[in-house]
C-alpha cells in the first residue's frame, strides 16, 4: 500500500483558487483504498465514487496516468512528478504528486511530510486552456477591485507582447489601450458598480509598437452585494476588424459610383428583391410608376398596379437571372405618351463557385440617340394601338422563317386568330371599348407565347404569330391555351360584361414552302373554316398526301446543277448593263448573270436552282465557276478593255460566309491576270446584317486584293442603315421592288432617299436596279442616284461564251427585269 498527495498553488497572477492538497492511499495494482477528508473537494468525486476505483480515473487520458512507465520508476524513486489531473465539474488542472513516506520508512496515508507546489503561475492552467489562448488569438483577465490588481493568462501576454509573468498594476495593463483607455476605465467603472457583463471593441498597441483590433468583455462577481472582482477575455480581431474596413470602403465605392452615374442601376437577388439601386433610378421609377424602391422591397410587388409592366419585368429578370448577359431596348413602361427610351443591360451575378446570387440592370437613356429614321422604322414596323408588329414587319419576319425552313429543314407554326363577338363591343360601346380590348387581347397573347415568338395585329380584329422551331402538335397545344384564354376573360367597360371567344388557323411552316403571301391566304381559309364549324375553334392544316413532285423537282434540279458544274456546254454568261443616270461617266459597267440550260436547251434561271443549292451547299462551286468563265470570256475581248471601267459579279452568301471560297476566289483572279481593280463583287444585304464578322472578313479580303464591293439588294430586310457606314465598301444597289414602288409609296420613296444621302456621305455610289418604265427612271434621276440597272436601261444579253449559243431558248429572259 502506498500513500501519495496530490497537491496544486498559484501565484499572485493566476486566475485559480487558493492552494489545496489531497492525500490517496493506494495499492500496488493501482486500485484506490481510501482517500483523505480534503480529496472530495480537491477532485469533486465522493469517496463512494473514487474507492475501489483505479487511479487513473483522477486524469483525463491515459497519457497521463501517474502509474504509466515514465511516471512510475519517478515515483519508486521518491521523486515528485507533473500531470494533469481532471475535476468531475470538467476543468482540468496540474499538480504535483509524490509518495509520502514516515519516519520510519514506510507507506501510510497521514499527513504528508511535504507540500509539493504546483506549475509556476505563469504557466498555462491546462492544455486544453492553452490550445484555445492560443488557436483563438485570447486570453483572460481578472482585476481584483479590492486589492486595484491584475491577473493575466498566457494569452494575455502572447496577445499584448510582453515578456510571461511580467507584473503589471492597472495603470501600465492601461497603458497598451493608448487611445482608447477611455472605453476601458469607463467599462471597469461600470461594471464595478452593477457587476453587469460587458463587452466593447478597442484598439491596442503593443509591447513591439504592432497595433491590433481586440475585443474586451468582463463580468463582475459579487461578494455580500458588492463587486470584488471582474473577469473577462481579451481576444484579437484585427482580421474581422479589416475585413469589415474593406467591405465598408468597397460598400462606399459602390455608392459613390451608383450616385455619380446618370444611368440607372438596379440589382436584384434570386427572389427579385432589390439588394442595391441608385438614386436616379429611384427617382425615375417614381415619376413613371409614382412610388420608390427601397432594399429589401419586392420589385414585383411594386409594380402590382401595373400588370402590364410586372408581366414585361418578370420574363425579363427571370431571363436575366438563367443567362450570362443580354441587352434590350425600350421604355420603362408601355404608355401612350412619349417616354424616354433605355437601353437596359442585363447581367446574371454568380459567386466564385457560379451559385446564382441575383441580377443587375443598367440602363442608359438613348432618346437623344434615337433619330427621326429609327422612330419611323418603328411607326412603320408596330401597331400603334396594342405596340405589336403590324403586317407589313409580319411578312418581313414569316419571309424570314420560310428561308430559315428551307435553308435548316426546320418546321415552324404560323397561327391566323380572328375574334368573335368583337364588333359587338365596338358598335354597343364604341371605338374606345374596342380599342381597350384590343390591347387587353394582345396583352393575353404576349403572355402566352414564348419571348422568341412573334405576335402581330394585322388589320381590325385578326391577329398572327409565328412559333419558331415549333411543329403542329405544340402549335395546337398554345393556340388551345390562347383560346381558353380569351374565353375566359370577363371585358369589364362602364360596368358592362363582355364575353368573346377566338377561332385560330394553323399552318406548320416547312422547307415546301415558297411565299408568305401564299402562306397567309391558306392560314386566313384554316382560321375561316374553324369560324364556320362553331366558331371558338382551332384547326390545324394537315395534308392528306406529301408534295411528291416538289420532291422530284427538287432531285431533277440538283442533277442539271451537277451536270452544269461539270460539263461548261451547260453554262451560259449574260450580262447587262448599268449606266449613269444623273451625270456623264466615261466608260463600261455591266453585271454578268448566268443561266443554266438543260439536254433541250431550255433556260433554267436562278431563282429556280439556287435554293436548292444553297440548301445542298453547292452555292460555292457555282460562284467560282461564273468567276472563272468570266475571266476567261474577258481575256478574249482585248478590244474592249479600253472602255471597261467594271463588272459586277454577284456572290452569295453561303459562299462569302466560307473562308476557303474566298482563298480560293482570289487565287482564280491573281492566276487571270485581269485587273482586279476592275472588278466589283456583290454580296446580299442580309449578309452584312447577319454576319458582320464574316463580312468583315470577307471585305478586307477583298480590299487586300484591289477588287471593289457592292451591298446588294439595300433596303429589302434594314431596319436601320448603319451598315452602309460600317463597311469598306464602293457601291450599294438597291431593292428593286423600292425603285418601282417610289411613284406610288411615299414610305418607299423615303427610305431610297435615305439610303441614297447614307451612302453618298459615307463616299459611296448608289445603283437602282431593277428599272422597268420610265417613271421609277425620273424618280431616281430625281433623288440623285448615281447608276441605274433594268429593263429601261438595257436588256440581258448572252456574251456567247459557250458552245451551241443557238440552240438556246431565251424567252425566259423576257419574264425578269434582273435576276442578280
Amino acid at each position: 500500500m502506498k500513500a501519495y498527495t496530490i497537491s496544486r498553488t498559484r501565484t499572485k497572477n493566476t486566475l485559480v483558487e487558493a492552494p489545496k492538497t489531497a492525500t490517496v492511499m493506494v495499492n500496488d495494482s493501482g486500485i484506490i483504498e481510501s482517500i483523505c477528508n480534503h480529496s472530495e473537494k480537491f477532485f469533486g468525486y465522493s469517496d463512494k465514487e473514487l474507492i475501489g476505483f483505479p487511479l487513473s480515473k483522477l486524469v483525463p487520458a491515459n497519457v497521463y496516468d501517474p502509474y504509466a512507465p515514465r511516471f512510475r520508476d519517478r515515483l519508486a524513486a521518491g521523486e515528485y512528478i507533473e500531470t494533469t489531473f481532471y475535476h468531475k465539474s470538467g476543468y482540468f488542472f496540474i499538480g504535483r504528486m509524490q509518495q509520502v513516506k514516515t519516519g520510519d520508512g514506510k507507506n501510510m496515508a497521514g499527513k504528508p511530510d511535504f507540500s509539493i507546489q504546483k506549475l509556476a503561475g505563469d504557466k498555462v492552467v491546462s492544455s486544453v486552456l492553452a490550445d484555445c489562448q492560443q488557436f483563438g488569438h485570447l486570453g483572460a483577465w481578472q482585476y481584483d477591485n479590492k486589492r486595484n490588481r491584475f491577473a493575466w493568462s498566457d494569452g494575455m501576454f502572447r496577445l499584448f507582447e510582453i515578456e510571461p509573468g511580467a507584473t503589471l498594476n492597472p495603470e501600465h495593463a492601461l497603458y497598451y489601450f493608448h487611445e482608447d483607455q477611455h472605453k476601458v476605465k469607463g467599462a471597469l467603472r461600470r461594471c464595478a458598480i452593477n457587476g453587469k457583463a460587458w463587452e466593447i471593441e478597442v484598439q491596442i498597441i503593443t509591447a513591439r509598437n504592432r497595433v491590433k483590433q481586440v475585443r474586451v468583455a468582463g463580468k463582475g462577481h459579487s461578494q455580500n452585494g458588492k463587486v470584488i472582482r471582474i473577469t473577462g477575455i481579451c481576444q484579437e480581431i484585427s482580421g474581422f476588424y479589416q475585413l469589415k474596413k474593406e467591405k465598408e470602403f468597397i460598400v462606399h465605392c459602390i455608392n459613390g459610383i451608383l450616385q455619380s452615374t446618370n444611368d440607372l442601376v438596379l440589382t436584384l437577388d434570386s427572389n427579385l428583391k432589390v439588394i442595391m439601386l441608385n438614386e436616379g433610378l429611384n427617382q425615375q421609377f417614381e415619376a413613371t410608376f409614382g412610388e420608390r424602391l427601397s432594399v429589401g422591397q419586392n420589385l414585383m410587388s411594386s409594380l402590382r398596379r401595373h400588370p402590364n409592366e410586372k408581366r414585361i419585368y418578370q420574363r425579363l429578370w427571370q431571363r436575366a437571372l438563367s443567362r450570362d448577359s443580354f441587352c434590350v431596348e425600350m421604355p420603362l413602361a408601355q404608355r401612350e405618351e412619349d417616354m424616354p427610351v433605355y437601353e437596359m443591360y442585363f447581367h446574371r451575378i454568380v459567386d466564385n463557385k457560379g451559385a446564382l446570387l441575383g441580377a443587375c440592370c443598367i440602363a442608359k437613356n438613348v432618346t437623344s440617340h434615337i433619330n427621326v429614321q429609327e422612330k419611323l422604322n418603328y411607326m412603320a414596323r408596330h401597331d400603334p394601338l396594342t405596340g405589336l408588329y403590324n403586317r407589313r414587319e409580319f411578312l418581313t419576319l414569316l419571309s424570314r422563317s420560310i428561308a430559315n425552313a428551307k435553308k435548316r429543314g426546320t418546321n415552324h407554326a404560323l397561327l391566323y386568330m380572328d375574334l368573335e363577338e368583337f364588333y359587338q363591343v365596338n358598335e354597343t360601346e364604341g371605338q374606345s371599348a374596342g380599342d381597350s380590348l384590343l390591347r387587353e387581347v394582345g396583352q393575353i397573347l404576349t403572355t402566352k407565347l414564348r419571348q422568341r415568338d412573334i405576335v402581330a395585329r394585322i388589320g381590325g380584329d385578326e391577329f398572327t404569330a409565328l412559333l419558331e422551331n415549333c411543329g403542329d402538335v405544340e402549335a395546337e397545344r398554345v393556340a388551345e391555351g390562347i383560346r381558353d384564354a380569351i374565353r375566359d376573360l370577363e371585358f369589364v367597360y362602364r360596368d358592362t360584361k363582355h364575353k368573346i371567344g377566338i377561332s385560330i388557323g394553323i399552318v406548320v411552316i416547312n422547307h415546301l414552302c415558297d411565299s408568305p403571301n401564299k402562306l397567309m391566304k391558306l392560314a386566313d381559309s384554316v382560321c375561316y373554316a374553324a369560324k364556320t364549324t362553331g366558331k371558338n375553334r382551332v384547326h390545324v392544316f394537315r395534308p392528306k398526301v406529301a408534295n411528291v413532285k416538289m420532291e422530284e423537282k427538287a432531285l431533277a434540279t440538283i442533277d442539271l446543277i451537277k451536270r452544269a458544274l461539270e460539263f461548261s456546254d451547260y453554262f451560259k454568261l449574260y450580262t447587262q448593263a448599268i449606266k449613269p443616270i444623273t451625270s456623264a461617266v466615261w466608260g463600261d459597267y455591266f453585271e454578268v448573270l448566268y443561266r443554266i440550260h438543260d439536254e433541250k436547251g431550255n433556260l433554267v434561271l436562278p431563282e429556280d436552282f439556287m435554293p436548292i443549292a444553297q440548301e445542298y451547299d453547292m452555292t460555292r462551286e457555282i460562284d467560282l465557276l461564273v468567276v472563272k468563265n468570266t475571266l476567261n470570256w474577258l481575256a478574249t475581248k482585248a478590244d474592249m478593255m479600253h472602255r471597261l471601267k467594271q463588272v459586277f459579279i454577284t456572290i452569295s452568301d453561303l459562299s462569302a460566309r466560307h473562308s476557303g471560297f474566298v482563298e480560293k476566289l482570289a487565287d482564280i483572279v491573281q492566276k487571270s491576270g485581269f485587273e482586279p481593280s476592275r472588278l466589283c463583287f456583290e454580296v446580299s444585304e442580309h449578309f452584312f446584317l447577319t454576319s458582320p464578322g464574316s463580312a468583315d472578313i470577307f471585305v478586307n479580303a477583298m480590299k487586300t486584293l484591289g477588287c471593289s464591293l457592292a451591298i446588294d439588294n439595300a433596303g429589302s430586310d434594314a431596319s436601320n442603315y448603319e451598315y452602309i457606314t460600317r463597311f469598306d465598301t464602293d457601291f450599294i444597289k438597291i431593292n428593286g421592288e423600292a425603285i418601282n414602288q417610289m411613284g406610288v409609296d411615299p414610305v418607299k420613296l423615303v427610305m431610297v432617299d435615305a439610303i441614297h444621302r447614307i451612302s453618298s456621305l459615307s463616299g459611296k455610289q448608289t445603283i437602282a436596279s431593277h428599272i422597268a418604265d420610265e417613271r421609277s427612271l425620273a424618280e431616281a434621276r430625281k433623288l440623285g442616284l448615281h447608276f441605274g440597272q433594268g429593263v429601261k436601261l438595257g436588256e440581258v444579253i448572252p456574251v456567247g461564251y459557250t458552245r451551241n449559243t443557238d440552240a438556246l431558248k431565251t424567252d425566259a429572259l423576257k419574264k425578269e427585269h434582273h435576276q442578280p
